[in-house]
């Protein structure tokens, strides 16, 4: 029975991260076309960098498999990737703060994108 409880806090944890970083998408990308204040920006920016980190941390000490991410958090990647585009088209790249938040978000992807690469692999070394 404690298994079962914990695997449901895990695909709670999971689905909440997933849920937070596409809103948190939506009200970057709302905020930059509003031209709302730069530093406004760079707090969400921040906390979708932080909520990035916790779903990487999440995916890398759990069971988690790719399929578990992607029904989880489907378009999560293109959410991410438009704010960065978005952020980088009304060029708020160029100040520093903002830049280093989207390079560490960016890595974060990329991370992901890692884990998720060895997942398959392991999944396909397991069926051969």
């Amino acid at each position: 029975m404690v298994s079962i409880r914990l695997h449901s806090m895990a695909a709670f944890t999971l689905d909440q991260l997933c849920s937070d970083l596409k809103r948190t998408a939506g009200e970057i990308r709302t905020d930059i076309r509003s031209r709302t204040d730069a530093t406004a920006v760079l707090d969400k920016l921040w906390y979708m960098q932080d909520q990035l980190h916790r779903l990487v941390a999440h995916v890398s000490d759990t069971s988690s498999t790719e399929d578990a991410v992607s029904n989880a958090c489907p378009n999560l990647f293109p959410a991410v990737i438009d704010v960065l585009k978005t952020v980088a088209f009304h060029k708020l790249d160029r100040l520093p703060a903002l830049a280093q938040a989207c390079e560490h978000i960016n890595n974060h992807l990329m991370e992901l994108e890692r884990i998720k690469e060895n997942q398959q692999s392991h999944s396909a070394a397991a069926r051969a």
